[in-house]
């Protein structure tokens, strides 16, 4: 390799070390018309480590360290974090003290078509009597509705909403519309998905938030125009994907 292709590779290297310490996307492949496919994940969050963590005698990072949660399980009780240079280890969920969210809607915008339909398409099988399938990106907030074209599923529209907060966050997995109801608690054209709901914002909508920040106690907050279409169109049983 010559000395130019030496520094290529190396300024390669720095860039994408720089990606991973901020939880950025990196290009997975190409579609078949050439469009650039992201890969997809969840939502990170910004957090705080109460405690240091440490290999042996060595202290790998430092209480009160700044660190990226991009992993976290209830049943186990332990979530994966990212420092430094976007080197991953697992900790207590007691060790970590949340901030906010770390969406990246806001640095990086929304997935292209491409990379919503590659990643939904491989997620799951089109089931025949399926009219709509539901992913809601807790990272880009936004709910994405698919319907099926032959044997894939395509976009067919995009809301944007704002999910639950750090302390009180949306659950991702497989979900399923379980009943719809107009008025319920108090919230406006509720659509339930196991336990949570997509619905109206309570109260008055904060324009700036829907869409760019997390700001629910765990359900999927809408405009009013969005969560009665989500109602009127989705139907019982239908699967949702929270992720």
């Amino acid at each position: 390799m010559n000395r130019t292709g030496k520094i290529r590779k190396r300024l390669f290297t720095v860039l994408l070390a720089a990606a991973m310490s901020l939880g950025a996307f990196f290009q997975a492949g190409a579609s078949d018309d050439g469009v650039h496919l992201e890969k997809v994940h969840t939502i990170y969050w910004n957090a705080k480590l109460k405690k240091s963590l440490k290999s042996g005698k060595e202290t790998l990072v430092k209480s009160g360290t700044s660190v990226i949660v991009t992993k976290r399980n209830y049943k186990r009780g332990i979530s994966q974090i990212m420092y430094g240079d976007g080197k991953l280890a697992d900790v207590k969920n007691s060790w970590l003290s949340y901030k906010s969210d770390y969406t990246t809607i806001q640095s990086e915008g929304d997935y292209n078509i491409a990379t919503k339909e590659a990643f939904i398409n491989g997620s799951t099988s089109v089931k025949a009597k399926e009219k709509y399938l539901v992913w809601i990106s807790l990272d880009k907030q936004r709910v994405n509705v698919f319907i099926p074209s032959g044997n894939v599923w395509k976009l067919h529209r995009v809301f944007r909403c704002s999910s639950g907060k750090a302390k009180s966050p949306t659950k991702i997995g497989w979900k399923k519309v379980d009943y719809k109801r107009s008025r319920f608690r108090g919230l406006r054209w509720y659509t339930e998905v196991a336990g949570g709901g997509m619905h109206r914002w309570p109260g008055k909508i904060k324009i700036a938030t829907l869409g760019n920040h997390v700001a629910s106690h765990g359900c999927i907050r809408l405009s009013e125009k969005d969560a009665h279409e989500i109602y009127s169109m989705i139907p019982l049983k239908t699967r949702v994907l929270v992720y």
